[in-house]
């Protein structure tokens, strides 16, 4: 573990005076709120993918990475794919609309911007986090303003079940931020009862992808997910990392500028780590 209090950011992007006074104040009230007892280490990702191109999508992975598919699942809305690697690392969930007209408000988003716009149903959503006790959790988030899905008001099953709770998409960075409280491996008990199977064809698709980083010699060399990142406006930069660590037990790190890229790189990890 980290002693945040006399820790010294690293790097050589300058912060404002704002952020200077809020950080300390949010580890502050995160260590008073119970936020960083009660949510852990990061235990999986949340990808959706255009309808239509989840096996093409997991084929993919599997030859460029450690990840492989464990558990399947069916909701109202969407196909879930549950992936794994070496255990130790967060797993990846791959969830693709069941119909080419699926819509919401990351969709309406992404039609915004002519890239964006050629799949608009396709986005990284956000992280998942091991919890307590997620209503623990909603509770002392609330009371700082951070808003969360409910069953009873979305269409979407995926961000809002007994064990699964994930946030509004953020004003600052567009993803959600999720908790679990159960094993993200037992998707049983996180609420996905319902399975399904994978046809003869998209198996075979699965298969030829492994086999084929398997004959390259990558299938060893590779691990799991070692950060996850995001672009934000300029802007947004320290509203994002502050809202961010208000609902993460991670820190600031550090910032660099990147002059030959117009951006800088900032980093929070855990202290755990």
């Amino acid at each position: 573990m980290i002693d945040l209090a006399p820790y010294t950011p690293k790097g050589d992007k300058k912060n404002s005076e704002f952020f200077e006074e809020y950080l300390p104040k949010i580890y502050e009230r995160r260590a008073a709120t119970g936020i960083d007892d009660l949510v852990g280490a990061m235990a999986g990702v949340l990808i959706q993918v255009q309808h239509g191109d989840a096996i093409a999508y997991l084929a993919e992975l599997a030859v460029m990475g450690p990840y492989r598919l464990i558990d399947t699942r069916l909701t109202e809305t969407h196909k879930l794919f549950l992936l794994q690697s070496d255990p130790a690392f967060p797993r990846l969930i791959v969830i693709e609309p069941l119909s080419a007209t699926y819509e919401d408000k990351a969709t309406r988003f992404n039609r915004l911007y002519p890239l964006a716009a050629k799949k608009p149903n396709a986005r990284y959503i956000g992280e998942i986090y091991r919890s307590q006790d997620n209503a623990a959790v909603r509770d002392a988030l609330e009371a700082q303003a951070i808003r969360f899905v409910y069953a009873e008001d979305t269409t979407t099953p995926v961000y809002a079940t007994d064990h699964l709770l994930f946030s509004f998409l953020s004003d600052y960075t567009y993803n959600r931020v999720g908790y679990v409280d159960v094993d993200l491996d037992d998707l049983d008990a996180v609420g996905f009862t319902e399975g399904f199977s994978l046809s003869a064809v998209e198996q075979e698709m699965l298969d030829k992808a492994a086999q084929h980083q398997a004959e390259h010699g990558i299938s060893e060399r590779v691990k799991g997910l070692d950060h996850i990142a995001t672009r934000i406006l300029a802007a947004d930069r320290e509203d994002a990392i502050l809202e961010y660590l208000t609902m993460v037990p991670n820190y600031f790190w550090g910032a660099y500028n990147i002059n030959e890229m117009n951006s800088s790189t900032n980093v929070t990890r855990s202290p755990r780590v």
